[in-house]
């Protein structure tokens, strides 16, 4: 907690680099996984209230100060990529990873920024998705938080996440869409796995296979035309 205390005002600098690729963990982060109550302390620096209405703490403060402490929320969560519970290789405790995502998105809503919560978790969740094997994909729990009915805008969230998390490509002039039909199959293959056991997690990945063929696609259209 002292580490990230002092880690905090530099967040800037020490997450300029290398934060989308795992190269860098601070203790900031560690901390941010191990407490809910810390993640919406950042949104509440970065967002306004979605009802419009100001929080106390924040008439108190200077716009220059409001200005930092955005500034510092901003860079923080986009340096975030640690998912709450997560051991080394990837393996993530129930019991830890439910009761923080449970506790976060309470808090999150009574402080009006439900939505900011979805945006950031649901990015943070899809980065770690985009570094695991198809074969092991995401664990049980991150599955079965994702596909809980009242979860909907933070599946979209997630799928847009997928998509984003892919980063630039390259490919020949001529060469089409063979990249975005290769992940299309791949997500049509996690779609059926998971039909039965997270019904809601299936349609998603239906969902964006369906973007990824559209992608192919084009990517065969802008080839022919070349």
């Amino acid at each position: 907690e002292q580490i990230a205390g002092l880690e905090l005002p530099f967040v800037a600098l020490l997450c300029r680099h290398g934060h989308r690729v795992h190269k860098r963990t601070l203790a900031l982060h560690r901390e941010l996984a191990r407490d809910p109550t810390f993640f919406t302390q950042l949104l509440c620096w970065l967002y306004r209230r979605r009802d419009g209405v100001d929080d106390p703490e924040q008439k108190t403060l200077s716009p220059e100060q409001k200005k930092n402490l955005a500034d510092i929320a901003y860079h923080t969560l986009e340096g975030w990529n640690m998912v709450p519970g997560c051991r080394d290789g990837g393996k993530v405790d129930s019991g830890q990873f439910t009761p923080w995502a449970e506790d976060a998105f309470l808090r999150a809503a009574e402080v009006s920024r439900k939505e900011a919560a979805e945006s950031h978790f649901g990015g943070l969740l899809a980065r770690f998705a985009r570094w695991r094997s198809w074969d092991d994909w995401l664990p049980e729990c991150v599955l079965s938080f994702l596909d809980r009915p009242e979860n909907g805008s933070l599946r979209e969230r997630f799928e847009l996440g997928v998509r984003n998390a892919r980063g630039v490509t390259t490919r020949g002039a001529y060469y089409g869409g063979a990249q975005e039909r290769q992940l299309a199959a791949r997500y049509r293959e996690l779609a059926t796995r998971y039909r039965i056991t997270y019904p809601r997690v299936s349609v998603l990945l239906s969902a964006t296979a369906e973007n990824y063929e559209q992608d192919a696609r084009r990517q065969d259209d802008e080839a022919a035309v070349g």
